[in-house]
């Protein structure tokens, strides 16, 4: 209990220093157009629109308002694009978060009443794709309100010269990857006729998937409470664990969050002994040696911290643990004056075929130049059985078992 405890609060702390930050690789380019590299710590908040977090390697953090730069971005993740805008009649400068850059451009802001999408092109100025409702009279009298879709007009006027793009304006909507295929969709199109195409898009997707490699050891701690189990000190030898996992990123729910399922294969192997005196007329001297290779399947949820190319992550789910296989050697000798008189051996086995369990666990990845991640992690887990073993000879003996298993991985995440 104590072990658990530590590693929770041990989580928790983790948890508080980490979150401070975001720090992601990417850039900023200032008013003179100079292109200076670094981090910038990104939020899912509207303040993305307002300032720009920014550190060089080993310098302190400043910060940047969208009339001080040109714009920022995030490696091949965003692009965010100081544009002025008229609030409450004064002019104000915010960054707008690029989707598509071309002949014309796609923007989305998230700044309170100006949160929208918007376009711009060299012969149209900054404009915020609308849709107000209207009213409308039935047969009976009746006032409805329905969508004007006042954006698909806009859209008509923004893309004119491409005739061919008329009727995919007819079923666009205002979500980001609607207008992005419609624009994605123009510029193809205008390409083809020789006029200038696409020169960015965002192509952040909405879901990830990576796979990943891992192999480690394990440090096990088993206790057992049973009429059988009860004097026996169980001691456990290091074990190994090898296994896939795949990281499941859902960048629209949230860019941090992440669904992790593992499968590992991990053995186990205990001695224990036992010495009693005197019960039936002679002492007996108890060994048992079992071992097991189990199939550790896991749902976790995960929690990244990117601070530019080391992402610390805490995480915490469920685990399941299935024997594949098991072997065990129960060795009981009687002794009489200290002479061995007799031994028998049995095969009882202490540990369920399968059994469920809950983890805890932090770690790092540090991402390599061929986007690939290197990945370290500690990872503690706790199960809890309760099983009547009918083949112990002590008619239905009830184990109860604590197993705990303290993990050390490293592996390659692609």
């Amino acid at each position: 209990m104590k072990k658990t405890l530590f590693c929770i609060s041990f989580c928790i702390i983790s948890f508080g220093v980490f979150s401070q930050s975001h720090f992601k690789e990417g850039f900023i380019v200032t008013n003179n157009l100079d292109t200076i590299y670094g981090f910038i710590n990104q939020k899912k908040t509207k303040n993305n629109s307002v300032k720009c977090i920014f550190k060089l390697k080993d310098q302190p953090v400043q910060e940047y308002s969208a009339d001080q730069i040109t714009s920022y971005g995030i490696e091949r993740e965003k692009l965010y694009v100081s544009q002025e805008l008229e609030k409450d009649g004064e002019k104000t400068f915010l960054f707008f978060e690029c989707l598509v850059l071309g002949k014309v451009d796609l923007f989305y802001l998230k700044h309170d009443n100006f949160t929208g999408y918007y376009l711009r092109s060299n012969a149209m100025e900054l404009k915020r794709l609308t849709n107000p409702t209207k009213q409308y009279k039935d047969q009976n009298g009746t006032i409805i309100e329905r969508p004007s879709y006042e954006y698909r007009k806009q859209l008509r006027q923004y893309l004119s010269d491409c005739m061919l793009i008329y009727d995919d304006i007819n079923y666009a909507n205002l979500s980001h990857k609607s207008l992005k295929k419609l624009l994605l969709r123009y510029h193809e199109l205008i390409a083809e006729e020789g006029k200038n195409s696409l020169t960015f898009h965002n192509t952040q997707k909405a879901i990830t998937m990576q796979l990943g490699l891992t192999g480690g050891f394990n440090l096990y701690s088993l206790k057992l409470d049973s009429y059988y189990w009860d004097d026996i000190k169980l001691s456990s030898q290091l074990g190994y664990n090898l296994g896939i996992l795949m990281n499941i990123k859902w960048a629209k729910l949230n860019e941090n969050f992440n669904f992790v399922i593992a499968f590992n294969i991990e053995n186990q192997s205990f001695t224990g002994s036992k010495f009693e005196t005197g019960i039936y007329g002679w002492d007996t001297d108890t060994k048992v040696d079992f071992s097991n290779i189990l199939l550790n399947s896991k749902v976790i949820v995960k929690y990244d911290y990117p601070i530019g190319k080391i992402t610390p992550f805490i995480k915490a789910g469920i685990n399941l643990n299935t024997e594949l296989h098991s072997e065990s050697s129960v060795i009981e000798q009687r002794l009489i004056d200290g002479t061995i008189s007799g031994e028998t051996t049995y095969d009882y086995y202490p540990i369920p075929p399968s059994f469920i369990g809950y983890n805890v666990g932090l770690g790092c990845t540090y991402k390599l130049s061929n986007n690939k991640s290197l990945l370290f992690d500690i990872n503690y887990s706790l199960s809890y059985y309760s099983f009547l073993d009918s083949d112990s000879g002590y008619f239905d003996n009830e184990i109860n078992g604590q197993l705990s298993n303290l993990s050390f991985t490293i592996g390659i995440i692609f």
